[in-house]
């Protein structure tokens, strides 16, 4: 028997989800909100207007606001493992939000980005006050959108090559 998990860290402009287990998004999105998503493991496909994709275990997927998409569980329910973090424009890391996370990319996992996530998944599970979640869940971000923006990586929209038609 399988355990659902989900825990989540909160603020006004960020939301940390860490989760195991059935999704309860379904079908196509669309918000207002950046949304990075660390897909760990099981089994799913990335779909988004132009791409549909399977995913390997320990893949990044970042995606802009206002960008149509959807994460298909072709897998068990049970075996769907993430991590979240979906953010409004912050004007603090206008810069960086507009370097990392302007197009749809799709980023296989090195030990840098895995230990940001890893930092987050440990707060999750620790108890502290809503206020020291806030300014680690913010320095994680930047961090983390600091070393997307900092590497090239490609835009999925325009490079992969399994597009629909």
């Amino acid at each position: 028997m399988n355990e659902s998990k989900v825990k989540f860290i909160k603020d006004d402009a960020i939301t940390f989800k860490y989760a195991k287990g059935k999704s309860s998004e379904t079908g196509k999105e669309f918000h207002a909100f950046h949304e990075i998503i660390y897909f760990m493991g099981g089994k799913a496909k990335f779909i988004s207007e132009n791409v549909q994709i399977d995913l390997k275990p320990n893949t990044l997927i970042v995606i802009p606001c206002e960008t149509y998409h959807q994460m298909q569980i072709t897998g068990s329910q049970n075996h769907y493992h993430r991590c979240v973090f979906h953010f409004l424009e912050i004007p603090d890391l206008k810069y960086l939000i507009d370097q990392s996370a302007s197009h749809t990319l799709l980023i296989e996992m090195d030990q840098e980005l895995k230990f940001l996530f890893q930092r987050m998944i440990t707060l999750t599970e620790q108890e502290h006050s809503g206020t020291t979640n806030s300014v680690i869940m913010h320095a994680v971000l930047s961090l983390l959108l600091n070393e997307i923006a900092t590497k090239n990586y490609t835009n999925i929209e325009t490079s992969v090559t399994n597009t629909l038609s």
